[in-house]
């Protein structure tokens, strides 16, 4: 059990890491080195968060779509522990993961356009 939680740590910072390259480059072109750095870090924890960041940040979706995150927020969390109590021998939960992951990406995302909307 703990080598696929493990194993799940190391993806979602493979992806935090992955989605934080063009936000990142974005970020230096425009802003400089020290805002792209906190962006960076910005991403990697908004990835490893996933839904969770859509609560705290009512202007960016609106009640329905908060419904529909929160559920599939619910859904993806539980498809992982299940995934994981499983035991050893089965697979590494790469979809629960994966899709956590993108959640979290798609309010990095959301949080740019915002940004970039306001200037």
């Amino acid at each position: 059990m703990t080598n696929q939680i493990k194993s799940s740590v190391i993806l979602l910072l493979f992806y935090s890491v992955l989605f934080a390259i063009p936000i990142v480059t974005v970020g230096y072109s425009i802003h400089g080195p020290e805002l792209a750095l906190l962006a960076a870090l910005g991403v990697v924890i908004l990835v490893l968060l996933g839904p969770i960041p859509f609560f705290f940040a009512s202007s960016i979706v609106s009640q329905s779509e908060l419904i529909v995150i929160a559920v599939l927020g619910v859904i993806i969390l539980l498809a992982w522990i299940r995934a994981v109590v499983r035991g050893a021998g089965h697979y590494m939960p790469y979809i629960s993961v994966s899709s956590w992951a993108l959640m979290g990406a798609w309010f990095c995302v959301a949080l740019y356009f915002a940004h970039a909307a306001a200037h």
